[in-house]
């Protein structure tokens, strides 16, 4: 539920909703990662600049908001040939798509304590709607956003031509994300 705050003015109240808070992101503590499999075994990889803009109350959902942009070009994992060979336009094009994003459109209460964000996920170019579940931990002035799910790469055109439908390299990647945040002033 939204706060409200009323204010007087001459000839009766007005009342509009309070804004979610902002929260910086701690990129130290922060990670993104994802697992995916080749040649039928799992490999974890992740990226290492991001950067979010949140703004995140539990009682204003209304009003809550994330933003997450990943440099693609900062992606590693753990392997300089198989890192090279996604930089490729077949796999992520480095060179045309540097940037991946997530824009949350609404966030809403969940199972357990836990939320969900509706919103638009960009890789490659393409946009997709996606349902990302949000854990959420806060301590004061310091909180905890974290999400796991799964998405299928062809749909972000990710891994075109023989890769799109070869059995070397699986179609479903998990993404594993936990933000540390700090409220902004």
């Amino acid at each position: 539920m939204p706060i409200l705050i009323a204010l007087s003015v001459a000839g009766g109240t007005v009342a509009f909703a309070a804004e979610a808070p902002a929260w910086q992101v701690n990129g130290t503590d922060s990670r993104i990662a994802f697992t995916a499999t080749q040649q039928g075994g799992e490999f974890t990889g992740r990226f290492r600049r991001f950067d979010a803009d949140v703004r995140f109350a539990a009682d204003a959902l209304s009003q809550s908001r994330i933003v997450v942009r990943i440099d693609v070009t900062s992606l590693d994992t753990g392997s300089t040939r198989r890192d090279r060979a996604v930089a490729g336009p077949d796999w992520f094009d480095f060179s045309q798509y540097p940037e991946a994003r997530f824009t949350s459109d609404t966030i809403s209460r969940a199972a357990n304590g836990t939320f969900q964000a509706n919103g638009k996920l960009t890789i490659k170019g393409t946009s997709r709607s996606v349902t990302v579940p949000l854990s959420w931990r806060r301590e004061g002035d310091r909180a905890s956003l974290g999400t796991h799910f799964t998405i299928d790469r062809t749909d972000f055109s990710v891994g075109e031509g023989r890769w799109a439908t070869t059995d070397a390299v699986g179609r479903s990647v998990a993404i594993d994300a936990t933000l540390s945040l700090r409220r902004q002033p």
